[in-house]
């Protein structure tokens, strides 16, 4: 037969595997015909026999199970095939009780064909990433920490890349950064085609951001909710759900992610939340219907949700501003900032129930389940890539007064820098670097919860 012949009859085994056709899938396979990767799925062995208890297992699983095909050569008696296994769980899989998500993984195939059979079978099963996508597992774990998530298996010594690596780094983006078919990482196959070196050196770069800065760090998931909440606020909807794809497999919660996109509301208003809801609407939904399985991240020691710390003592269930309530606003931010803004006292006196809205929505924002630490990084974060001196400076006020370490808020202005390099590191030294070098929590202990400040919704 020929190589074009023996790439159809591959082809037509697959979609005899999609379509659940197991008299066409014995059909070719070849009597005697050995897999020599089998999965290791109950009573599967490496002949015809145990690829139809495979597909039988399964499709038990995950009914719509099917095998899109990415791609596929064939030369002499050799197919290579590229294909995404793409299917729904509604029963046990390996001990994982049901749980409706649906799981897209890549898999490497190559067949070997005789007289119109497939005889032979190699590939590489990739059972740990369906178990991944089922959140069984976590893309960073003790085992594997974020320096080797990061730097997504391939050699970053060299500025370029071989095709192994090309195809694995391709494979990485879609099973961390993408959902369904949107296409959410297209700058890097750019990159990996037309700029390389770049590509390569960012990787390392950003590894090199999880390195300890003071005896502080950050992790990677605190990282990237700080990327959601920019990239909404920049109408970047597409890139703030590459994160929140990811952020989900780093044990972050349905529940910070809304948090997250409730302050980046407050400063990406409409186009922002526009820009996300046409891509992510669906995405949190089906998060909401298959709930979080994670086991949380593990944050920084001393982080902790504290409502209570951005709570002003407002009366949260009335829009007028109450006798006494400016002077509680004030008090906030002389806790906070050491000084009241300039525009404080001009809403009092001519717009005070702007003044009074306006600060409920950002108390109210805040829902507790957030570390309250993280939350001056967000904002600190899209100051520093905006290059917006005076929030970043009350951002980085903010942070020193909830006990974040010195190292913590560098290293958040490093990730913010990936944008922007030294202009950004200059702008954000500029305005607060007298606040930075007066640092003074290096090693002292978190500040305690607060208790005191906080005014119940009515």
């Amino acid at each position: 037969m020929s190589a074009d012949a023996n790439k159809q009859l591959v082809e037509g085994f697959l979609r005899a595997f999609g379509d659940g056709n197991m008299d066409a899938v014995e059909e070719a396979l070849a009597p005697d015909f050995v897999n020599h990767d089998a999965p290791e799925f109950p009573g599967v062995g490496g002949d015809r026999a145990g690829v139809v208890a495979a597909i039988r297992y399964l499709k038990a699983a995950f009914p719509d199970a099917r095998a899109d095909l990415v791609s596929v050569v064939a030369e002499g008696d050799k197919v290579g095939v590229h294909d995404q296994l793409v299917g729904t769980q509604e029963a046990e899989f390996l001990g994982v009780a049901p749980t409706g998500r649906q799981v897209r993984v890549d898999f490497i195939h190559v067949f070997r064909v005789v007289d119109g059979r497939i005889v032979e079978r190699w590939g590489v099963s990739n059972s740990e990433t369906l178990l991944r996508q089922l959140g069984v597992g976590r893309a960073v774990s003790e085992d594997r920490p974020a320096a080797e998530f990061l730097g997504m298996g391939i050699e970053l010594s060299t500025d370029t890349f071989t095709a192994e690596e090309k195809a694995r780094t391709l494979a990485w983006y879609r099973e961390y950064h993408d959902h369904g078919d949107l296409d959410l990482a297209p700058f890097a196959r750019f990159m990996i085609e037309h700029d390389a070196t770049g590509f390569k050196r960012q990787r390392r770069h950003v590894i090199a951001l999880g390195e300890p800065i003071e005896d502080a760090s950050l992790p990677l998931a605190a990282a990237l909710l700080m990327f959601i909440h920019t990239y909404i606020v920049l109408g970047m909807g597409k890139g703030a759900l590459y994160e929140i794809v990811t952020v989900r497999d780093l044990s972050v919660t349905r529940a910070q992610a809304l948090e997250t996109i409730a302050l980046a509301a407050l400063h990406g208003g409409p186009r922002g939340i526009n820009a996300l809801a046409e891509v992510a609407d669906d995405y949190l939904r089906e998060w909401a219907d298959q709930g979080d399985t994670g086991s949380g991240v593990e944050w920084p020691e001393g982080w902790a949700p504290d409502v209570g710390r951005f709570r002003s003592g407002i009366d949260l269930g009335s829009d007028e501003l109450l006798p006494g309530e400016a002077e509680l606003i004030r008090d906030w931010y002389r806790r906070t900032f050491g000084e009241v803004p300039a525009h404080l006292e001009y809403l009092a006196r001519n717009a005070p129930r702007a003044l009074k809205t306006q600060r409920a929505r950002f108390e109210t924002a805040i829902q507790g389940a957030l570390p309250a630490q993280l939350i001056p990084l967000l904002t600190l974060h899209l100051s520093a890539v905006r290059l917006w001196p005076k929030p970043l400076r009350r951002a980085v006020q903010t942070a020193r007064a909830l006990g974040v370490r010195r190292g913590e808020v560098v290293t958040a202005l490093l990730w913010a820098a990936v944008y922007g390099a030294d202009v950004v590191m200059e702008t954000a030294f500029d305005a607060a670097g007298d606040v930075l070098e007066a640092w003074e929590d290096q090693g002292v202990a978190r500040m305690p919860p607060s208790t005191s400040h906080a005014a119940p919704l009515t």
